[in-house]
This record gives structure tokens, C-alpha cells and sequence, in this order.
């Protein structure tokens, strides 16, 4: 088993030497949830738009493109790392920092420490360096409003697979329920991000509805193509997209998610 690396320490799924095992092994040993910034609101807005960040250097287009509106919007921005963004800072309503220490990070542990300090009804996973202007915010907010009632989940256009998703909306309690993102060891580095949650809803009979008010991913096909390769070669049976919940769920949103019941 040396020559692998290891998923949640028993599962056999990535050829690669020792340093790739250890690195999966130590992975997110979070140094604990530093609060940057924490806005105070009067009244919950109606999107949460979230985002996991890597040392400040992700989201600089985005940041800078979102309108100011406390009463629809609310940023919440969560570093993997510890560094802070002075455009982070400035631009986003709350900013946190886990202080992982390992190379291979797991950023859906940030983007559920984001969606556990959501208040808005419609969260909106951001999980790319593209502008959203107020009318695409506007687009979201409004065909998101009867999303959980409908069992829908909103991606942006052309978001048909793993490799093109990159703007995940759906109610977040709905996100809630569905245990947020999974934090099993597999989604590290290149496999994280919001497409896990829209695979088990997918699974679970909802409809993923694209949003043609949403631009399509900006990746070149070869690199779409590419990472889509990369799932299915390293996608073992215990990953169904059928199950019900993930395989490491984040304890804080297992909490929330208990208190809704």
C-alpha cells in the first residue's frame, strides 16, 4: 500500500509514492476557525454567496465585481490557509481562515465553514475567478426562490458535468440537509468543490437546472475533458453519487442539520 495514496485511510485510489500518501493522510488537520471579519446584520439577506479561498489569491474578479447590497447579499469568504486578502477584507461581509498546513488542502472544509455561517435562504457556491454582476445575482435570487420545494439545484450554463460546474445555488437548507460538501480525504486539491453536493443530489432524483443568465466556464475544453478523465478514473464504487450523505460530514453543519429536523 505504499505506492497509493490513501482515501480516509482505508480505501486504496491514486497511484502515487509515499510523500502523496502522507500528505492525504495529515490531510485538513485544521489549526482551528480564525474569525477575520464577521459582519452584523439586521436581517438575514437572501443570498449567501460563498467562497473557499487559497492564501487571498482565488477570487480577485469576482470580489471586485459584486454589487454592494446588505439587504439581498451577504460574502462569505473562507481561506483553506491563513493569509489575509486586503481585497477579501474589503469586499466580503465575513472572512475566516482555517490554517490547514498541508499541501494537498481540502477546500470543501472551507466552503462548508462558509455555508455553517450563512444566513441567507438561497446559498450560492462560487468555485471560480468570474464576475457576477447584479443581474446575474438577480437571475439566481429570483428562480432560486422555489428551488427546495422543487427539488432543483442551479449551476451555471453548461454545467452538465463535473469539469464545467463552477456556480452551484440552491436553498441552503436544502445544502443543509444534504449534509453539505463532503470532506472525505478524496476531495483534495483539483477534486474539490460544490459539483460533489450536485452529483448526490442528482443521484437523489433532483433536477440540476442550468441557468443560461449564468456564463459557461471559462476552461478550454481539453481541460474540461481533461478533469473529467481524472473522476472517472479515480471514482471507486464507494463514491456513489447515490448515497445520502457524505462520506465525512463537517460537524458543524451535522449539527445545524439536526436542529432543522
Amino acid at each position: 500500500m505504499e505506492g497509493r495514496t490513501l482515501i480516509d485511510e482505508m480505501y486504496a485510489a491514486i497511484r502515487s509514492g509515499p510523500y502523496f500518501r502522507k500528505q492525504r493522510l495529515d490531510l485538513a488537520r485544521n489549526a482551528g476557525v480564525a474569525i477575520l471579519k464577521r459582519a452584523l446584520r439586521a436581517a438575514p439577506p437572501l443570498l449567501s454567496i460563498l467562497l473557499a479561498d487559497t492564501n487571498g489569491a482565488r477570487y480577485a474578479a469576482l470580489l471586485a465585481s459584486l454589487p454592494v447590497d446588505p439587504d439581498r447579499f451577504e460574502v462569505i469568504l473562507c481561506d483553506v490557509f491563513d493569509r489575509e486578502s486586503p481585497l477579501a477584507l474589503q469586499h466580503a461581509d465575513s472572512v475566516m481562515a482555517l490554517g490547514q498546513n498541508e499541501h494537498l488542502y481540502n477546500r470543501n472544509v472551507a466552503f462548508n465553514t462558509a455555508l455553517a455561517a450563512a444566513t441567507g435562504r438561497v446559498a450560492v457556491f462560487c468555485d471560480g475567478d468570474r464576475p457576477l454582476t447584479e443581474e446575474m445575482l438577480a437571475a439566481i435570487a429570483e428562480r432560486a426562490k422555489t428551488c427546495a420545494e422543487e427539488n432543483r439545484v442551479l449551476v451555471n450554463a453548461g454545467g452538465e458535468d463535473r469539469g464545467s460546474i463552477d456556480i452551484v445555488a440552491l436553498n441552503r437548507e436544502a445544502a443543509i440537509q444534504a449534509g453539505g460538501l463532503d470532506e472525505s480525504a478524496y476531495y483534495a486539491g483539483a477534486y474539490s468543490g460544490p459539483h460533489e453536493l450536485v452529483d448526490r443530489l442528482r443521484g437523489q432524483r433532483w433536477v440540476v437546472e442550468t441557468l443560461e443568465a449564468l456564463p459557461a466556464n471559462q476552461k478550454t475544453e481539453k481541460a474540461q475533458t481533461a478533469l473529467q478523465t481524472l473522476f472517472e478514473q479515480i471514482w471507486p464504487t464507494k463514491f456513489s453519487p447515490y448515497r445520502g450523505m457524505p462520506l465525512r460530514e463537517n460537524p458543524e453543519i451535522a449539527a445545524l442539520r439536526q436542529k432543522l429536523k
